[in-house]
């Protein structure tokens, strides 16, 4: 089995990981002797998957990826039952959400630390193949939230929510100047001038019409 993973690094916050691999020659997919549904397994070393009963943190599947019957997301354990079998020799990709988090922020860690193992099989007991070893995830580094930067929110803060709220005159009609105001959530105490930069671009406007910088 070949398995690749890449994630929107680095913050320890929420993330979407894509999990692409092939799964091999071997016979075992297509056993008529076994009835049980098939199913994949993805452990992961410390990052942490949405706990939810349903399939809803499943955000993508490619590849003619069988429909998913159930899914169950349990702390670093993500584990999802096929309503039929993967084929011999495809190449699949599951996009899934993950927490870089569990009940305490976690910091700064290697790729090698943040790792993961990946199995197809029938039950626990019945494995079809699975990586040889723990594959490196992503690395991490430290939160708004994290400790390491201080507990004292009076003396710092950090930013919730970033929003845009438009106005009863905005259009999205090209040609027309618009004014857009941006407005933020934070927490605790922001006490020092901050930069953010905003990227924007007019959506199939001519190339005649000039973009002003956002302020």
């Amino acid at each position: 089995m070949l398995i690749t993973t890449s994630q929107e690094e680095m913050i320890g916050g929420v993330a979407p990981a894509r999990f692409v691999f092939t799964t091999s020659d071997l016979e075992a997919y297509a056993d008529p002797t076994v009835a049980a549904k098939m199913q994949i397994r993805i452990t992961c070393a410390q990052a942490f998957f949405v706990e939810s009963p349903t399939c809803e943190n499943v955000l993508d599947a490619t590849g003619n990826f069988p429909r998913i019957e159930e899914c169950r997301f349990n702390e670093h354990e993500a584990r999802l039952i096929l309503q039929t079998r993967l084929l011999k020799q495809t190449t699949y990709s599951l996009t899934m959400k993950l927490l870089m988090f569990g009940p305490q922020p976690a910091g700064r860690m290697t790729a090698a630390e943040n790792s993961y193992v990946f199995t197809t099989e029938y039950d626990p007991d019945t494995v079809i193949e699975g990586t040889e070893s723990a594959i490196d995830l992503g690395y991490t580094v430290p939160h708004a939230k994290d400790p390491v930067y201080g507990n004292d929110f009076s003396q710092r803060g950090y930013i919730t929510g970033f929003f845009w709220q438009p106005t009863l005159t905005y259009t999205s009609t090209p040609d027309v100047v618009t004014v857009f105001t941006f407005g933020l959530r934070t927490f605790g105490t922001m006490n020092t001038d901050y930069n953010i930069d905003i990227i924007a671009h007019p959506t199939n406007a001519p190339s005649s019409v000039p973009v002003t910088e956002p302020t």
